[in-house]
C-alpha cells in the first residue's frame, strides 16, 4: 500500500509545474517509498528496516511541517491587510511578512526561483500632467495585468509607489523568459487601453544561479531593471527630433 501511495504522489507531482506544491508531493512520495522499503528489507535485515522506517518518519515530519507552513502563509496572503487597495496585488507588508517567509521555505526545499522587478517609468509625470486619479488608474491597470499573466503560485507585491516585485518558482533560469515574455506582452498591451503615455522597465534574476541569497537576487533584478530604464531614457534622448 505504501508503495502505491508513493507512485500516486509521484505521478501527481510530475504532472504539475507549481514549485512548492510539487516539492511537497515529491517529499511525500519519497517518505512512502522509504516506508515501503522498510517493510521489504525487514524480511531479510531487521536493523536496516528500522533505519528506513526512521528515515521515512523523518521525511513525513518535515513534509507535514512545510505543508502546514505553506497553508498558513497562503491563508495570510488573503488577509485585507496584505492587499494593496490600488493595485490589487500584495502590498509592502505582504512582501516583508509573507513573501520573505515563502522564499525562505523555497530555499530550504531547494526550489529555484526568479525575482522580477517592474518599474513604471513615468508615474510622476502622469500624476503631474493628468492628476492623481489618472495615476491611480495607471497603477490599477498595471496590477491587474501582472496578476492576469502569472501562475497560481507566483507572488507579486507592490514594492513601492511605482515598483512591483514578482517571485516565481522555476525549474531552470531559462523558464523565467517565458514568464517575462507574458508580462511584457500584457503590459505593452496597456498602451492601447489608455490615452496616457504608458511605459515600464523590467529586470530579473535567478536563484541560485545568479545569487546565493534573496537579497542578492533582488538587488540584481533591481539593478538590471534600472539599467534597462537608463537605456530607454538614453535612446529617447539621442533619437532625432521630428
Amino acid at each position: 500500500m505504501a508503495l502505491g501511495f508513493a507512485v500516486i504522489f509521484l505521478s501527481i507531482a510530475l504532472s504539475i509545474k507549481s514549485g512548492i506544491v510539487r516539492e511537497l508531493l515529491l517529499l511525500y512520495s519519497f517518505a512512502f517509498l522509504l516506508f515501503a522499503g522498510g517493510g521489504h528489507v525487514g524480511q531479510y535485515l531487521k536493523p536496516a528496516s528500522y533505519m528506513l522506517y526512521l528515515l521515512s518518519l523523518s521525511f513525513f515530519a518535515i513534509t507535514f511541517f512545510y505543508n502546514y507552513r505553506f497553508r498558513h502563509l497562503s491563508r495570510k496572503a488573503s488577509l485585507k491587510e496584505y492587499i494593496d487597495p490600488l493595485a490589487g496585488t500584495g502590498n509592502r507588508l505582504y512582501f516583508e511578512e509573507v513573501v520573505k517567509a515563502e522564499v525562505e521555505s523555497m530555499e530550504r526545499l531547494g526550489i529555484r526561483y526568479a525575482v522580477i522587478f517592474i518599474d513604471l517609468d513615468n508615474l510622476k509625470a502622469i500624476n503631474d500632467t493628468y492628476g492623481h486619479e489618472r495615476g491611480d488608474e495607471y497603477i490599477r491597470l498595471t496590477g491587474r495585468v501582472i496578476k492576469e499573466n502569472l501562475r497560481v503560485d507566483d507572488m507579486v507585491a507592490r514594492y513601492g509607489g511605482d515598483e512591483f516585485v514578482v517571485i516565481c518558482s522555476i525549474r531552470s533560469c531559462g523558464e523565467v523568459l517565458s514568464i517575462v515574455g507574458r508580462l511584457e506582452e500584457g503590459l505593452e498591451g496597456l498602451r492601447g487601453e489608455t490615452s496616457m503615455d504608458y511605459s515600464f522597465s523590467l529586470g530579473f534574476a535567478c536563484y541560485p544561479d545568479e545569487g546565493r541569497s534573496f537579497e542578492e537576487v533582488l538587488s540584481l533584478a533591481d539593478k538590471r531593471m534600472y539599467n534597462n530604464k537608463l537605456k530607454k531614457r538614453n535612446a529617447k534622448t539621442n533619437s532625432p527630433s521630428v
